[in-house]
């Protein structure tokens, strides 16, 4: 098993208990952070400077079983804004409920319909839960990143680097974006150069806004020109985009919930009538006239759901 990314980044002030060969890293003053890539790439910094030390684990187990015991007996998610996922568990997960979930959709309602509908959930159901928590993290984004460069634009005012107002930002925030400014910060100092982190920010958040501060960044850079200044503009423009774009959703909500209303009425009409008159009911899901009734019902909300998001979406 090869990782790609550091597995452990522990600040001095935040382990504690028994690290086995790492015990003497964590009492050594001089020693700031441990960041672990494999089992064989140990990286320390020392004043500032990171190294790679000549210590090595057995194996990429040991190096899970080191991450367990720092981070259970802290009681504290990896990452507090969207849960770290083990794609190993995910796997084993889906798999069992794909093979549960239809068995007893099929016991409780003896209909292969049903047992169908369920397999193409439990299949879907994953990816829709991932481009979920993905959604919010980048919302979180965009909503932290005017506070982010008003805190950053402060800095270099009091005479502090871009570099060095980026670190004093990680440390007294949290969050996602704190989180990505962090992993910035860790590129530096494995050698990326600053263009190189920056390029490789904006692709990770892939936002527009994150594209103009990488952007400002790098003209700033080229051209000269005063960053914080332009920190604080860009900070100014965002947050009244931000501003902007709740009063556009707060006005366009009524019409979002009447879409939803207008697509699922069919639907409910169709299970109070397969209650009330299972009857006259049964013809649509039986003959041939009845699926195309049925698709045709589908195809036509469908349509009336996609007009009327693309009427409320408005884009600033």
């Amino acid at each position: 098993m090869a990782f790609t990314q550091p597995l452990i980044f522990v600040p001095k002030n935040k382990s504690g208990g028994n690290r086995t060969f790492l015990e003497q890293f964590l009492e050594d003053e001089t020693v700031t952070e441990i960041m672990v890539n494999t089992h064989e790439e140990i990286f320390i910094e020392r004043s500032g400077k990171l190294v790679l030390s000549d210590q090595r684990f057995s194996s990429d187990f040991a190096v899970q079983s080191v991450i367990e015991r720092i981070i259970t007996p802290l009681g504290r998610r990896i990452d507090e804004s969207s849960p770290m996922v083990d794609a190993r568990k995910v796997f084993v997960v889906n798999v069992l409920g794909l093979l549960l979930v239809p068995v007893l959709v099929y016991l409780l309602t003896v209909s292969w319909l049903y047992v169908v509908l369920s397999v193409v959930l439990v299949l879907v159901a994953p990816r829709l839960v991932f481009w979920r928590l993905e959604k919010r993290r980048r919302e979180s984004i965009r909503e932290s990143l005017p506070d982010t460069l008003a805190q950053i634009a402060g800095g270099m005012r009091a005479g502090a680097t871009f570099i060095s107002a980026t670190q004093v930002m990680v440390a007294e925030t949290k969050g996602p974006v704190s989180q990505e400014f962090a992993l910035f910060l860790r590129e530096q100092k494995l050698g990326l150069t600053l263009d190189e982190g920056l390029d490789n920010l904006a692709e990770r958040v892939d936002l527009e806004e994150m594209d103009l501060v990488v952007t400002a960044v790098q003209i700033a850079r080229e051209l000269g020109g005063n960053l914080a200044e332009i920190f604080e503009r860009l900070s100014d423009t965002l947050r009244r985009k931000l501003e902007m774009e709740g009063k556009i959703r707060a006005l366009t909500a009524q019409g979002k919930l009447q879409g939803w209303v207008v697509g699922l009425l069919p639907f409910f009409i169709m299970l109070a009538l397969n209650y009330l008159e299972p009857e006259a009911m049964e013809g649509l899901y039986t003959h041939l006239l009845g699926w195309c009734f049925l698709a045709g019902i589908l195809v036509l909300t469908l349509l009336g759901g996609l007009a009327i998001r693309k009427i409320v979406a408005i884009d600033v």
